[in-house]
């Protein structure tokens, strides 16, 4: 009897580790104080400091120096689809002192800004989390486009991209303005888990791609383009805080 009730309970536990490992793995959520942030509360972040910015696009390459989080950026957990609570970003992000570093005679106009809500999602092995800033209106890609691969189902898939924003200049042979459009540009949050006051935000060349959507589409390719080609934006360090200063993280 003892026996039986040993394994039973050894079942139990493996079965409820399976399940925990499983949710944990599916959907990620912002914590603030050791606790995960309940959905219908914000908390508003602020950028510390930052490396440029860069956007590469062909012959054409944008730095931009500054990066602010205009008022309304805040992080949230929201219940989507049923399938409980998963983290989010709202919010606008300013982008000034830009200039084209291929092209000095370009003056690029400022400050650039980019309307774009976030979500975090992970890569595949589920030891990294990232989040993906998906241009404003945009949601999740759902199974049915996508391949087993994370790649479009079909052209009309493929061919699914919107604006993050505009981008203009001015000067003799410059081209005069460019849309910036994608499906997502990730970011790797650093520390992956864990609580800190301050965290950073990586945005690596070559860019994240591809990664694990919270909604179960796997192996999802990212794309960006800008001046009618491919493009990266690469960010080697963004550090932003709680507003309030707390400790948050992610889980």
């Amino acid at each position: 009897m003892r026996i039986r009730t040993s394994v039973l309970a050894f079942l139990a536990v493996f079965a409820f580790s399976a399940v925990a490992a499983s949710t944990a793995s599916a959907k990620r959520v912002w914590t603030v104080n050791g606790v995960t942030l309940p959905t219908g509360t914000t908390k508003s972040l602020t950028v510390i400091k930052n490396s440029p910015a860069t956007l590469k696009a062909g012959t054409e390459e944008i730095e931009c120096k500054t990066i602010k989080l205009k008022t309304g950026n805040t992080i949230e957990n929201v219940l989507v689809e049923g399938k409980g609570p998963t983290g989010r970003d709202t919010g606008t992000t300013e982008f000034s002192e830009c200039k084209n570093v291929k092209k000095a005679g370009c003056v690029v106009t400022v400050p650039i800004l980019v309307n774009s809500p976030t979500s975090l999602v992970e890569n595949t092995a589920g030891t990294k989390i990232y989040d993906l800033f998906r241009p404003e209106g945009r949601t999740e890609l759902k199974p049915a486009e996508v391949t087993a691969k994370g790649e479009p189902a079909s052209k009309e898939a493929e061919e699914k991209l919107s604006k993050y924003t505009t981008i203009k200049q001015t000067g003799a042979g410059c081209v005069a303005a460019t849309t910036v459009e994608g499906d997502g540009v990730a970011a790797e949050i650093k520390p992956t888990e864990g609580e800190e006051v301050k965290h950073k935000f990586v945005f690596p060349c070559p860019p994240i791609s591809p990664v694990n959507m919270w909604n179960g589409v796997k192996e999802v390719s990212l794309k960006l383009k800008a001046f009618g080609v491919k493009a990266e934006e690469c960010i080697s360090e963004i550090e932003v805080e709680l507003t309030t200063k707390e400790k948050f993280g992610v889980k």
